[in-house]
């Protein structure tokens, strides 16, 4: 059995983690989770970031010079992401 606790209180996790990416630098936050976990795409949805359709690349063009490439999920995975350079903390 699964366990959810994780997804109880994880709110102040993922901005404490947010927040020191963006204070340290870090441009982008992605991630993946399985596609039959959609709770997990409305909970990522909620903290600000957006979820790819499942099997969906990501683009990181703009970090490679134009150079189009990204990491790609597995046919049962989806990302998320959130780009931070457009955030304030």
């Amino acid at each position: 059995m699964r366990s959810t606790s994780l997804l109880v209180t994880p709110t102040p996790l993922v901005n404490a983690a947010t927040s020191i990416a963006y204070k340290g630098g870090v441009e982008i936050l992605y991630g993946q989770f399985l596609a039959e976990d959609q709770g997990l795409g409305d909970f990522y949805g909620r903290q600000g970031f957006i979820v790819m359709p499942p099997a969906t690349p990501l683009n990181f063009s703009q970090w490679l010079g134009g150079f189009p490439g990204g990491p790609a999920p597995l046919a049962n995975e989806t990302f998320f992401y959130r780009i931070l350079t457009t955030d304030g903390y």
